[in-house]
């Protein structure tokens, strides 16, 4: 509600860039600037491409078996993504919006499928698994914690529409963005996890050596399945990550036009409208 608000009265790029330097000043705004992306976000990019790594990997090699690919062959993949992203969003911005947009509706398909699952055996009356209910809840707070970072990360990305609001056509829409967003979002998470625990037990999911929805498919749609729920994982990860790259580059573009960071930061290409430094310094962060 708070980033709403503020949105719509300051209509530009950047977020929290912007809404700290007008309210505390020039040094707040660049302290949340380092922190968030000049000292943590090259990391965060980076364990985003390894997950995708690790879902892509999937289809060729089965994890259950100990399989896996050579060391430099993974890393040369996740490097080899990582420009082809980043060249896509210097050169093609409308193609990298239609981009994204297939891959989430390829994610709500597949996660659909999953619910369909779910639902299924619950219809059918099969409730052993889902009626283990909180046995054996650990009560460590720690693990509590592990697990809260866990969840909220599902929720994480809706401020990336605030810090591309200076591209939007009317930021008038932005309350009804969020809104739409997060409550999509926490239907299907919910029916997910419902799902899962109507399909696998604790068991299975604590020690699974892969994604929990390769699970799923396995028990009830053959390795077929398996493959399809591997592609439908790695292409939701790819998109998060573009999505994560897209919206940070405007970022730091804005932080660089305001003067929270040095104005090499705020260049745009002349062709291509897009901030060609801060993508550059995305990729050299990254890798």
């Amino acid at each position: 509600i708070t980033f709403c608000e503020l949105g719509t009265m300051f209509p530009s790029n950047g977020a929290e860039i912007t809404y700290l330097r007008k309210a505390y000043g020039m040094m707040v705004s660049f302290l949340s600037c380092f922190l968030l992306q000049l000292c943590i976000g090259g990391l965060r990019r980076a364990i985003q491409f390894l997950s995708f790594s690790k879902y892509f990997w999937a289809i060729f090699y089965d994890a259950t078996k100990g399989e896996s690919p050579p060391w430099v062959l993974d890393k040369a993949v996740c490097i080899l993504v990582l420009v082809a992203i980043i060249s896509i969003i210097m050169v093609y911005p409308k193609v990298t919006l239609r981009i994204i947009n297939v891959m989430t509706a390829a994610k709500l398909i597949s996660v659909s499928v999953i619910i369909v699952i779910g639902m299924v055996k619950l219809g059918k009356g099969e409730f052993e698994n889902i009626s283990q209910g909180f046995n054996g809840t650990n009560w460590n707070p720690q693990q509590w914690g592990n697990a809260w970072n866990s969840v909220l990360w599902s929720y994480n990305g809706w401020n990336v529409v605030c810090i591309l609001l200076g591209e939007v056509k009317d930021p008038r829409v932005l309350p009804k963005i969020v809104g739409c967003s997060i409550a999509i979002v926490t239907f299907f998470y919910m029916l997910t996890v419902i799902s899962y625990h109507s399909v696998l037990d604790m068991e299975t999911m604590n020690t699974a050596k892969v994604a929990v929805a390769s699970e799923v498919a396995r028990k009830y749609l053959g390795e077929s399945g398996v493959v399809f729920f591997a592609v439908a994982v790695a292409v939701s990860a790819l998109g998060n990550t573009m999505c994560s790259l897209l919206g940070t580059s405007r970022y730091l573009q804005a932080a660089g036009a305001q003067g929270v960071l040095p104005g090499v930061f705020g260049l745009i290409s002349r062709r291509f409208r897009t901030p060609i430094f801060a993508l550059f310094y995305m990729f050299l962060a990254t890798t």
